[in-house]
């Protein structure tokens, strides 16, 4: 039997009571708070978690500090699933590193030729090297071929007479740091001996050069080489570089790292590495570290998503120079194993926040692979893999509570994708294996959106509970909300938007319900990627990421979490990661993570807070029937719901109230009945003057403000809030 020992308790409804009156005009909106000094369920700080996932710049170097792709220079993986004519631009994100970099033969992309017309020189991608591929596996793609990793390769350049090498694009935080520490081996015959290694910016002006030497003389080889030679050095630039990605308020710097050689002779390069000389611990993202203490992240979902259905975790384990490069098989791209399960759980101690790890679920993963991932991160070093992990530098294991098998297995586009009886009957096997390993972790299994028209949204979750049952201790259930633009104005088809979350609510009570069923009492709720974008809007302005509206969706969604008693939900926000996309850059304090703030500095002690009812009445809007896909009514329903939504909570000596206002057009007054005069309430509303303008500043607030004020409630106990389109309203009230 699972152990139920830190499960929280759950209300029999959702502790919000609603008077709508039929769609009213007026602007006025009540709300009455019921503040008994207690209230349920308890409030689990979890719910405030951000989703990482292995994919790209993601982690390199969104949470670690590298800032070459391919620097290995083995063959690159590209994705068959879409063509570049049809895909969106940050689907292949992975796969394009530099969308101005076009393949070469003989030249290992991303990386390009140097060469000048006068020029006598042949690229040619070679076969072996110090560091790369392992051709020891094979792997199943989404479409349930079978992939075998091809030969580790290296990158050599023949001249006959003139200059040439090769470069790659970079986008540096040159604002953080001058210094970049380079790795990089190298051997070859004539020229001299040398190769120059230099930064160069965008202009192509040299902003820091130097040159690395290498026995020249020819060996007995076959085609005259000596030992490859390994060099560490450190290039420095002489100020922030002027021609930068986007305008003068980017964070990066656009240069080139090039390795040139002059003469007549070859050059073989391999396993280049380029890393911040202020990186954490000399691996780690110092700006993703503080961004992570900064906004009081409590937990990140990791490695994945959809990399998880390939990802085999002894690849990234043990020194860096025996760890493979595997081709992404999914997003495309290489994934080089940098950043192994030592390095993430050691980022999240650096960052002050607990892991959430997802283990694969494929028929190439299997239950014993499982067990021994919870043994290597939970086990003592008197087991086996506790051991290797001692053996690896890492003494004390790490005790991670929480886990996961699988992600979206139910959908097609999933690597090992499944139905639900053949998911559940595997799922058990995991489930056992891991907690025969350690019965203290939590497993939660991957769950149905009842809402979600595709992929046997509402049986996935029966069948998943009849037959795993008391193997089921929670499930993560993931929303991404799109819609289907069906005619309505721009703003009105954004709003429906942003007032989705009133309807995910309904389905996280129903994944409740269906466990109830058939006897799961106390099923817990993790939403482990959730968040949305007007794609269904083809012309007019969106609710991108950065902007309010985008901020009023997410307070909604906080809102709908507190009050179902969610333990875990993971927002999939690129933005958190300091990581840079040439044509995708989101600055990390844009609206939506000012929003996540003002619930953070709420729960960010050791206070322990519980939900507690209020009751809203006001005027409502009515949601026209969104779809995406067949069949339809995916996303959204027919119904009415406030304008206007509020969840609360209270601890010892305190109680809070959000509030958002889902009207994209109009203001609304909001009345809070406290109940007791004179109370002294601190507000705090973050609204704009715009909902849809998009946050692009990476320096400061460009689509938001934040108003702070302190007032207290009149005779009648009341206290008023005007809350512009879209703004998100806290009110903090201290016990007497």
């Amino acid at each position: 039997m699972p152990d139920r020992s830190r499960r929280h308790d759950r209300p029999s409804g959702a502790n919000r009571r609603v008077a709508t009156d039929g769609g009213t005009t007026d602007d006025e909106t009540v709300i009455t708070f019921a503040d008994d000094g207690g209230g349920s369920p308890t409030v689990s700080p979890g719910l405030l978690g951000k989703f990482t996932e292995m994919n790209g710049r993601e982690g390199y170097p969104g949470l670690y500090s590298e800032h070459l792709a391919n620097g290995s220079f083995e063959e690159w993986y590209t994705w068959p699933k879409r063509t570049p004519d049809d895909d969106p631009r940050w689907w292949r994100r992975s796969e394009i590193v530099d969308r101005e970099a076009d393949s070469v033969a003989g030249v290992a992309y991303p990386w390009q030729p140097i060469r000048s017309d006068d020029t006598r020189v042949t690229f040619e991608h070679e076969v072996g090297g110090v560091h790369g591929r392992h051709d020891d596996c094979h792997r199943e793609d989404v479409h349930g071929r079978q992939y075998r990793e091809p030969p580790g390769r290296y990158q050599r350049v023949t001249l006959w007479s003139g200059a040439a090498g090769v470069r790659q694009r970079l986008a540096l935080p040159d604002r953080r740091t001058p210094e970049y520490d380079l790795s990089v081996s190298v051997r070859g015959t004539g020229l001299d001996g040398t190769v120059t290694v230099a930064l160069t910016g965008a202009d192509g002006d040299v902003r820091s050069e130097t040159t690395l030497t290498f026995d020249s003389t020819p060996a007995g080889g076959a085609d005259g080489n000596g030992e490859w030679e390994r060099h560490e050095t450190t290039l420095e630039l002489p100020e922030a570089g002027s021609a930068r990605y986007g305008d003068d308020s980017s964070a990066f710097g656009a240069y080139d790292l090039l390795f040139t050689v002059e003469g007549s002779g070859h050059l073989d390069v391999d396993w280049a590495r380029l890393i911040a000389s202020d990186a954490v611990d000399g691996a780690f993202n110092p700006t993703t570290v503080d961004t992570v203490r900064d906004l009081s992240i409590p937990c990140i979902r990791w490695p994945g998503g959809n990399f998880v259905s390939q990802y085999h975790w002894r690849d990234g384990i043990g020194p860096l120079e025996d760890r493979p490069v595997r081709a992404e098989l999914h997003w495309g791209g290489l994934e080089p194993n940098y950043l192994g399960v030592a390095e993430f759980l050691t980022f999240c101690e650096h960052a002050e926040t607990e892991p959430y790890l997802n283990v694969g679920f494929s028929p190439e993963i299997t239950p014993e692979e499982a067990a021994d991932m919870v043994e290597y991160v939970n086990g003592s070093t008197d087991t086996e893999m506790g051991a290797l992990r001692a053996e690896h530098g890492y003494e004390e294991p790490w005790g991670v509570e929480t886990w996961q098998v699988g992600n979206e297995v139910w959908g097609t586009f999933q690597i090992g994708h499944t139905g639900p009886r053949e998911y559940a009957e595997r799922y058990v096997e995991y489930y056992e294996a891991m907690k025969r390993v350690d019965p203290s972790i939590t497993v939660f299994a991957v769950g149905g959106d009842p809402g979600n028209g595709h992929w046997e949204g509402t049986q996935w979750n029966e069948t998943l509970f009849d037959i795993a049952g008391d193997a089921v201790e929670g499930i993560d259930v993931h929303r991404y909300v799109h819609g289907e633009h069906t005619g309505q104005e721009p703003v009105e088809f954004n709003q429906q938007l942003v007032a989705y979350p009133s309807q995910f609510e309904r389905r996280l009570a129903q994944c409740v319900e269906q466990a109830e069923a058939v006897g799961i009492d106390d099923l817990q709720l993790t939403v482990g990627e959730w968040n949305m974008g007007a794609g269904g809007l083809s012309e007019g302005r969106r609710a991108r990421y950065g902007t309010q509206a985008h901020a009023a969706f997410c307070a909604g969604m906080y809102n709908a979490f507190l009050r179902q008693g969610v333990k875990y939900a993971h927002m999939r926000d690129n933005a958190f990661k300091h990581r840079p996309f040439p044509d995708d850059f989101r600055p990390p304090h844009a609206a939506n993570n000012a929003t996540h703030r003002l619930y953070a500095e709420v729960f960010d002690d050791d206070r322990a807070w519980s939900v507690v009812p209020v009751d809203v009445t006001g005027p409502t809007t009515t949601l026209d029937q969104h779809r995406r896909g067949d069949p339809p009514a995916e996303t959204i329903a027919p119904e009415t719901v406030p304008l206007v939504d509020s969840a609360a909570v209270r601890s010892a000596h305190e109680a809070v109230i959000f509030l958002v206002n889902r009207d994209l057009s109009e203001s609304r007054t909001v009345t809070v009945a406290l109940g007791a005069p004179d109370e002294s309430v601190d507000i705090t509303v973050q609204s704009a003057t715009d909902p849809l303008d998009d946050h692009t500043d990476w320096d400061g607030t460009h689509s938001y403000d934040l108003e702070d004020r302190t007032t207290s409630t009149g005779e009648d106990g009341t206290v008023t809030v005007t809350l512009g389109p879209a703004a998100v309203g806290r009110l903090r009230i201290q016990d007497r």
